[in-house]
C-alpha cells in the first residue's frame, strides 16, 4: 500500500509542476518544515480573552492609554493649515486623520514658462522626476531610489502642465520623512545623467506614437493654438515631441530649474501629516531652496484670448491587432468647441466648476457599469439622440489668468 500510494503521489507530481517545485523547495530548505512536520502536537492558541483574562486584565474595564470615542459631530473639523518658510516655500496641509499621507511638491513652472530656445523642458523634467540625487547622501542613483520606494512602499506619480509641473508620493504617514527628503531631491538636487535623459527621450517617443490613436489629446493642443494663437506662450504645443526632446540637453535643463524651481514658486501640499511635523521636514530638506522669483518671470503674458479655428484633414492611423490582421480605422471626425472665461482665481471658478459637472458626458458604450453618467445634460441632449455621436464631453481647462471651456465630441 506505502508502495502504490508513493507510486501515485509521484505521478501527480510529475504532472503538476507546482507541486514538484513545492517538493523540491522542502528537500532544499528542510528547517522552514521542521516544525510542521514534527510529531509534537503543538499548544492551543489561547483566544485574545482568554490571554487577557490570565494577565489580569478585564474586558468589561477601559485600557490605559486608548482615546476615548466620540461621534464626529463633537470632533473639531481638521483645519488647512499653511507656513511660508523664509525662503518663500509655502507649506499647506490638512490632517485627515488616516494612515496614509500625500505629500507634493508644485512647482509654479510650465510650458507657458518656456521659450522657443528651451520648449520641451517641462515635459521631460516630468520623465526625470525621481531618478536620484546629485550630491544628497552621495547621490542616490535610480536603483537606489526605487528600491527606497519599495522598501516604504511609495507610490509616485509626476505631471507637467501648462502653468504648473507637480510631484507627488503617497506613503503611510510614518514615512512622510522620507517622502519630503525625496521629492527636495527631485526639485533641488537631481541628478540629471545623460543615461536617464535617453531613456527620458525614448519614452516620449512612445508616448508621441500613442498619441496617434488618441485623437482627443490632439484636440486638446489644437484648442489652446485655437483659443490663444500658435505663437502664444498658452497657445505653443504643451507636450514635446520625440524631434525635440532629442535637441534638449542636460544644460538646459539644469538652467529652467535654477531659473524657476526657486521659494516663491514651490508649494509644498500634503494631506493626512501632522503640519508641525511637515514643516520641520520641509525646512529641513527644501530650506536651501534659492530665494525669491526669477526676473524673466515678469515677461510673461496673460494670455489673450483671440479665438479662431485650427482644422486637420487627416487620416487615423492604422492600428494593427496582430501581424496577419489589422482593423479599419473608424471613419470618424473630432470636433472641440471652446470659449473664453476668466481664470482659477476669479469669482466664477466654482460655479463653471458645478456647470462642468451637471454637463457631465460619456461614450456610447459605459465602461463604468450600467447607468454610470446617463442623467448627465450631455447624455440626455447628445448621447441620447444622436446615435451618430460616439462620444461627448466637457473639459475646463483653468489658468492664472484665464480659462477656455471646451466641448470635445467624437
Amino acid at each position: 500500500m506505502q508502495q502504490c500510494r508513493a507510486t501515485r503521489r509521484f505521478s501527480s507530481v510529475g504532472a503538476n509542476p507546482m507541486a514538484q517545485w513545492l517538493e523540491d523547495f522542502a528537500k532544499r530548505h528542510p528547517e522552514r518544515f521542521a516544525e510542521a512536520s514534527s510529531s509534537t502536537p503543538s499548544a492551543p492558541v489561547e483566544s485574545g480573552a482568554a490571554l487577557a483574562q490570565r494577565a489580569g486584565a478585564s474586558i468589561m474595564q477601559p485600557m490605559d492609554g486608548l482615546p476615548t470615542l466620540k461621534p464626529a459631530r463633537e470632533l473639531t473639523a481638521p483645519a488647512t493649515r499653511m507656513t511660508t518658510l523664509p525662503n518663500g516655500v509655502r507649506v499647506i496641509s490638512i490632517d485627515t486623520f488616516c494612515g496614509v499621507c500625500s505629500v507634493g511638491a508644485f512647482v509654479d513652472a510650465g510650458s507657458r514658462h518656456e521659450t522657443a530656445a528651451n520648449w520641451g523642458v517641462g515635459s521631460v523634467l516630468e520623465k526625470l522626476a525621481f531618478k536620484g540625487g546629485a550630491s544628497g547622501e552621495g547621490g542616490r542613483s535610480p536603483v537606489e531610489v526605487a528600491a527606497l520606494m519599495e522598501r516604504h512602499g511609495i507610490n509616485p506619480s509626476t505631471m507637467s502642465s501648462r502653468e504648473h509641473i507637480s510631484f507627488q508620493l503617497e506613503a503611510q504617514r510614518e514615512h512622510m520623512p522620507v517622502i519630503v527628503d525625496l521629492l527636495a531631491e527631485t526639485c533641488l538636487d537631481p541628478a540629471l545623467r545623460e543615461t536617464d535623459l535617453a531613456e527620458a527621450r525614448t519614452v516620449l517617443d512612445f508616448e508621441e506614437q500613442d498619441r496617434e490613436y488618441m485623437p482627443e489629446e490632439i484636440v486638446t493642443e489644437l484648442i489652446h493654438e485655437a483659443a490663444y494663437g500658435k505663437t502664444s506662450q498658452l497657445g505653443h504645443a504643451q507636450l514635446c515631441s520625440a524631434q525635440r526632446a532629442q535637441e534638449i540637453t542636460l544644460p538646459l535643463l539644469r538652467e529652467f530649474s535654477s531659473a524657476h524651481f526657486t521659494g516663491d514658486n514651490i508649494v509644498i501640499s500634503a494631506a493626512g501629516v501632522d503640519h508641525d511635523e511637515l514643516v520641520i521636514e520641509a525646512e529641513k530638506h527644501f530650506g536651501a531652496a534659492a530665494a525669491g522669483k526669477d526676473p524673466q518671470r515678469d515677461e510673461i503674458d496673460e494670455g489673450k484670448y483671440v479665438g479662431g479655428h485650427v482644422f486637420v484633414d487627416a487620416a487615423p492611423a492604422q492600428m494593427a491587432v496582430s501581424s496577419a490582421h489589422v482593423h479599419a480605422p473608424p471613419a470618424m471626425c473630432h470636433v472641440a468647441l471652446g470659449f473664453e472665461s476668466s481664470g482659477w482665481s476669479n469669482d466664477e471658478l466654482v460655479p463653471m466648476c458645478v456647470m462642468s459637472t451637471l454637463l457631465g458626458g460619456g461614450s456610447s458604450f459605459s465602461a463604468g457599469g450600467p447607468g454610470k453618467g446617463m442623467y448627465s445634460r450631455l447624455y440626455l441632449e447628445v448621447l441620447n439622440r444622436h446615435y451618430w455621436v460616439e462620444s461627448v464631453s466637457n473639459i475646463y481647462f483653468s489658468h492664472q489668468y484665464s480659462y477656455d471651456f471646451t466641448l470635445l465630441c467624437d
